[in-house]
């Protein structure tokens, strides 16, 4: 095998074509004879040259044809984050409004995070199939399908539905645009567009918040999910014009014999998997005990898929996506891991904080959308300034970077304890600020972390029976691990927080009349809640402090 790979790296050195005449990905027509050599759009051995040629001529400019699809995807990718946080001011708002639970309630958000992260897994692999294009194509549309479920649902069911169909297609929207930049841009130059990327996510979210709160508090709820029509209408008027619609061609391979060697398995444990971890965690103590059936169960059943997961992919599949060699190195493993890590964490500062605004402050719905902004915003002026200023750039600073945001994290989480009714206001902001700068270190460092390290992850790709079994891109990688982290982090706050309120001791049931609904009117009992975030605030200052740990192995 190592003799196999040498050979496959002296022949592509010998080959290595220009930036100008590199292969393309399916936003171009890539050519008759790229498409009998690659099967697949992955970025991988064939590719390498591209990006060699990128670092050697660091002058390269793109063209119209390349805006023309970073203007796409930053579009699509602020629908996706919009869509991930319009409903986050109004969670409370909705579990009245819904006559529901809040533990049911929390999973509009759930639902939304887990079908984004399984999406991500999915429409990688079959972009080795079809090309970019459609699957592009493909998730705008079920995004849009999902936003007019979820515009026309009238119970929580329907609305779960509709957001499953949502982060579906935000998950496709990702995924794609990762994949192509990897295989567009050279790699001198992909740190810099992956960056618009997460300054398109940290923009959708803030307007996810502010026209959340607004939409709450002058409008219909049915607004929320109205807005993203906006970007659904938007993304369909220039997907057509920013990629290739056909895709690839079936080369060599037809497309029934590559969609067998998809791990099609291990995307579907991971999916069930988690789903059932995060269906029993939410249960415990809320609508079940702890030790009833009804909660270890499903607890039972996520761990073993999990378990058999691990053991596939190590040791069965031919073609496993999360391959091993992603994590041969510690470095690179606990890179990802406290990326992992750092979504449990984002979503639970995003999730959780507008409650403690909500519950606790008492504040309305638009001043909560406010509230999170303030979280959010410190991260768009940092992007900005950690790309400009060029002695940030060097791969050591980097990483000192990304300790010190684990360290922001660890104080700002840790402080967050101190938070009660009756603190003032300048309090709460500056702490919300704190914790946004922490975030604010941690996406651009991890983002140029990554690419630092992408270069060595390229060069083990081999080519076995005329296919490329490629891997996906590190910082697809990322993304995906920490869309994960962000689904766990909302069931286990939830139950946290819960499990410290008054309970009906018949049913095992939270109580909407003596605790959701005082809650919400002004000189409510609010003690419960206080007593509650006050438990999670360690628990989570723990975590960070196991993410600073592993960003001390980062190289």
């Amino acid at each position: 095998m190592g003799r196999s790979i040498e050979l496959a790296e002296i022949d592509t050195a010998g080959k290595a074509p220009s930036v100008k005449n590199a292969p393309r990905t399916s936003i171009h027509c890539l050519g008759n004879e790229y498409n009998s050599l690659h099967a697949t759009p992955f970025v991988g051995t064939c590719i390498q040259p591209d990006l060699e040629a990128g670092l050697d001529k660091p002058d390269w400019k793109p063209g119209v044809s390349e805006w023309l699809f970073m203007t796409c995807i930053c579009i699509l990718v602020m629908m996706d984050s919009f869509n991930a946080t319009v409903a986050t001011p109004l969670i409370p708002d909705l579990a009245v409004g819904l006559e529901q639970p809040l533990e049911s309630t929390l999973w509009i958000n759930t639902s939304y995070f887990l079908a984004n992260a399984a999406s991500q897994t999915i429409s990688s692999m079959l972009a080795e199939v079809f090309g970019h294009g459609p699957i592009l194509l493909s998730a705008v549309v079920l995004a849009t399908i999902g936003t007019g479920v979820c515009g026309g649902s009238l119970d929580l069911a329907g609305l779960i539905a509709g957001r499953s169909l949502q982060g579906t297609g935000g998950g496709g929207i990702l995924a794609a645009s990762f994949l192509i930049i990897s295989d567009l841009i050279p790699k001198y130059h992909q740190t810099r567009f992956s960056r618009y990327i997460f300054c398109a996510q940290v923009t959708g979210t803030i307007l996810g918040a502010v026209l959340g709160g607004l939409f709450g508090e002058y409008a219909t709820p049915i607004w929320l999910y109205y807005s993203s029509f906006v970007f659904c209408a938007l993304g369909m008027l220039v997907v057509p014009f920013a990629v290739d619609l056909r895709g690839c061609g079936q080369g060599k391979v037809g497309y029934v014999c590559k969609l067998r060697r998809l791990d099609w398995i291990g995307a579907l444990l991971s999916l069930l998997g988690v789903g059932c971890l995060l269906i029993g965690i939410s249960w415990g103590g809320t609508r079940f005990a702890w030790d009833a059936a009804a909660t270890l169960a499903p607890i039972c059943v996520g761990a073993s898929l999990l378990l058999i997961l691990v053991v596939y992919e190590r040791f069965w599949t031919v073609y496993p996506f999360f391959r091993s060699d992603m994590f041969k190195t510690l470095s690179t493993t606990m890179l990802h891991g406290s990326g992992f890590i750092h979504g449990l964490l984002l979503s639970t500062h995003l999730q959780f904080l507008p409650m403690h605004l909500d519950f606790v402050k008492y504040l309305s719905c638009a001043l909560t959308g406010l509230g999170l902004v303030t979280l959010i915003g410190p991260t768009l002026p940092a992007l900005y300034l950690l790309e400009r200023l060029r002695f940030l750039h060097q791969p050591n600073l980097t990483t000192w970077i990304l300790r010190l945001g684990w360290i922001l994290a660890i104080v700002s989480t840790g402080c967050l304890e101190i938070l009660h009714s009756k603190i003032h206001t300048s309090v709460w902001i500056f702490l919300f600020l704190v914790a946004g700068l922490s975030h604010a270190f941690l996406i651009p460092s991890y983002n140029r972390c990554i690419q630092n390290q992408a270069c060595d992850s390229e060069k083990d790709d081999d080519e076995s029976k005329g296919l490329l079994k490629r891997k996906p891109p590190p910082i697809l990688l990322y993304s995906i691990l920490r869309t994960w982290g962000m689904c766990l982090a909302i069931p286990v706050s939830g139950t946290i927080v819960l499990n410290q309120l008054p309970w009906d001791p018949e049913r095992r049931f939270l109580d909407l009349n003596t605790v959701e609904l005082a809650a919400l009117m002004p000189g409510g009992d609010h003690d419960g809640y206080v007593e509650g975030f006050r438990v999670l605030w360690p628990v989570w200052t723990g975590v960070a402090a196991l993410g600073g740990i592993s960003s001390l192995f980062v190289k």
